[in-house]
């Protein structure tokens, strides 16, 4: 981190590669438990640091969920959570407009997923630079506070699972 980071300031994403093709993207695919044929009420906390991103044709819930949709910008990160079934994906870092900033995300998002879905988080950086975190922001709880990490991540954590009657 540096001491006096410059306000605005991106940075090379540390996942840049030289294939256009997977620069600056990650992706973990998991299996989720539990019984198929049976669905599951999953409450997520979603925290992070994270530069803003537009999203259309989904729907939004509180300030920085999205439901569905597509992303509206090729520059900026994306930040997604795709279920198998029942078949939808989800944005963590919805904003309603992009710029050189970055903000802490800290709040949670229940979802429906079947017994034996497959989960891909995936994000995209779409150009290989980030926004850095030259406000110095934390998240309380999550490594390495209390100093701030001179880049963005994201961290889901299971906090409920219910199944639907």
């Amino acid at each position: 981190m540096p001491e006096n980071p410059k306000p605005g300031a991106d940075g090379i994403s540390a996942r840049m590669t030289d294939d256009p093709k997977t620069n600056d993207k990650f992706t973990d695919v998991k299996t989720f438990g539990g019984d198929p044929g049976k669905r599951y009420k999953v409450t997520l906390r979603v925290r992070g640091v994270v530069e803003p991103m537009m999203y259309k044709d989904g729907q939004q819930v509180g300030e920085r969920f999205y439901i569905g949709g597509v992303p509206n910008n090729k520059t900026y990160n994306i930040y997604q959570l795709s279920v198998s079934s029942p078949a939808q994906h989800f944005f963590f870092n919805r904003d309603d407009k992009v710029g050189h900033r970055i903000f802490t995300i800290d709040y949670t998002a229940t979802i429906g997923i079947d017994g034996g879905a497959t989960l891909t988080l995936h994000g995209d950086g779409q150009n290989g630079h980030m926004i850095t975190n030259f406000a110095k922001l934390v998240v309380p709880g999550i490594a390495p506070a209390p100093k701030p990490f001179n880049g963005q991540f994201i961290q889901l954590d299971v906090v409920d699972v219910t199944e639907v009657k």
